[in-house]
C-alpha cells in the first residue's frame, strides 16, 4: 500500500474550509426611550416605608439583650390590621 505524505492528510476540522456567518449590526437604544424609562419609580411609597420599617424591626431585634436570649423570628407580613384582642367575660384573667 502506497504511503501518502503527512502534508496531504488533512484533519475534518481543518480552519481552510472555515464558513463565515455575517454579523448583524445592533442598534444603540434611544436617548428618550431611557430617559423615560428612568423617570419612572421603581418604588411606591408605601412599599418604601413598609421595607424602611421592616428593617427598623429587624435592627431593635438584633440589638435588644432580651430578644437577643429569645431570638424571634419574622414569619410573614401581617395579612391585616392588627388589633388587640377583646376581653370576654368568660375569660380566666381578671383586671
Amino acid at each position: 500500500m502506497p504511503q501518502k505524505h503527512p502534508s496531504t492528510l488533512v484533519p475534518s476540522w481543518d480552519s481552510s474550509k472555515e464558513t463565515t456567518v455575517p454579523r448583524q449590526k445592533m442598534k444603540a437604544p434611544d436617548l428618550e426611550d431611557e430617559e423615560e424609562k428612568g423617570s419612572e419609580p421603581r418604588w411606591s411609597e408605601a412599599a418604601l416605608e413598609f421595607a424602611y420599617n421592616r428593617q427598623e424591626l429587624q435592627k431593635f431585634i438584633d440589638r435588644d439583650p432580651v430578644l437577643q436570649i429569645l431570638r424571634p423570628r419574622q414569619i410573614g407580613t401581617p395579612k391585616g390590621p392588627v388589633a388587640a384582642p377583646t376581653a370576654s367575660e368568660g375569660s380566666s384573667a381578671r383586671t
